[in-house]
């Protein structure tokens, strides 16, 4: 297994970041932030988190899935997935929900898992891959319903088109890119 420098710089800079950023709404995404030009909001909002458990739960969930993606295609993809990951999930956020601000980086854990689902369908086992991407359609269909505390939520607050953004540009990248991993799954 290649070593996942990347992965583990991301989550270094989380916990940084919420060291040393006290006041989360300058770096948060919104559409009021993007009309006032802010447009680098559309990536800082992945730095900062609302609380210490947000915080954990974000860095946990991107330190499994990011090290398992990471090191199954090359630096320069992964690089790429997490840009088109990051601009998709904001995207579809901003455009689904005007009148809110986000923190976090559960919509690229988002997308992570949707690049995972569609690697191992493209080189197997593609079961694995078919039920990675029908749980998180179910997950995600759970969330727009309102149950997420029925899935460990706290039934508030989660970007939910955040999620769903990121989880359909990762599915995007690994199909359109042509991405596939090594045999060694």
């Amino acid at each position: 297994m290649k070593k996942c420098p990347i992965t583990l710089v991301l989550v270094i800079a989380l916990a940084l970041a919420h060291l040393l950023i006290e006041n989360t709404d300058p770096w948060a995404l919104s559409r009021a932030a993007i009309l006032q030009g802010n447009l680098w909001t559309l990536w800082s909002h992945l730095l900062v988190h609302s609380s210490l458990t947000h915080l954990l739960w974000d860095s946990v969930g991107l330190l499994v899935v990011g090290f398992f993606v990471e090191s199954m295609i090359s630096t320069k993809l992964f690089v790429g997935l997490l840009a088109t990951v990051a601009t998709g999930s904001a995207l579809t956020f901003l455009a689904i929900e005007p009148l809110h601000a986000v923190v976090g980086v559960s919509g690229l854990q988002q997308g992570l898992v949707g690049a995972l689902g569609m690697l191992f369908i493209k080189n197997g086992p593609k079961n694995i891959g078919v039920t990675i991407l029908l749980l998180m359609v179910l997950k995600i269909t759970f969330e727009f319903l309102g149950f997420s505390s029925y899935l460990g939520g706290d039934g508030g607050n989660i970007a939910v088109s955040s999620h769903l953004g990121g989880f359909l540009s990762g599915v995007a990248f690994v199909y359109f890119f042509k991405i596939n991993a090594p045999t060694q799954l």
